[in-house]
This record gives C-alpha cells, structure tokens and sequence, in this order.
C-alpha cells in the first residue's frame, strides 16, 4: 500500500490546555479504477511523555514518537522561517554557519 499513497498535507490544531493535534492527508491510487480517492487519518495527539512504545501501537489515539518528532522539527523550522532566520533556499540547514 505504501507505494500507492501520496501524502499531500498535514493539519495542525491545539486544544484549549494546547495540546497538539495532528490530522495527515494523502492520495491514495486504486489500481481498478485508476483513480486516486483522498484520505484523511483521524486526529491523532502528541504521545505522553510516558509513553513507552516508540510505534505508538498500543496508543492508537496518539503519534508515533517518530512522527512527534518530525512534527516538532518541522514545527521548529516553521518557526525559524516566520522570524526571518530561514531563507526560502535555506530550509533545514544547520544553524550554525
């Protein structure tokens, strides 16, 4: 299945304690009628930081740590380019020059 979906967006939503939530959108092909249907997974939550299980198996309500943590960075950098310390070419480089 991985190779007929196309993940094409993410939203971001906090609760009112701000609490982040997630929900990630894709295109997925189906072979039979050739055509690509969106999905939207359900909103997920950012893992407890008890959270043992690094998949996030047993929590299905929350990220996968993995996912929490791609969050975050993208997150990050969001916040670096907003404050102007992210040229459009210069996304993800390491800060240190």
């Amino acid at each position: 299945m991985e190779h007929r979906s196309s993940p094409n967006e993410g939203l971001l939503a906090y609760s009112s304690s701000g609490e982040l939530s997630v929900k990630f959108g894709f295109k997925l092909y189906l072979p039979i009628s050739g055509e690509s249907v969106p999905v939207m997974t359900p909103a997920l939550k950012e893992p407890p930081s008890t959270m043992k299980n690094p998949t996030g198996a047993e929590h299905p309500e929350f990220l996968a740590t993995q996912t929490w943590e791609a969050v975050q960075h993208l997150l990050d950098e969001t916040e670096k380019y907003i404050k102007g310390r992210r040229a459009q070419g210069n996304l993800f480089e390491s800060d240190a020059k």
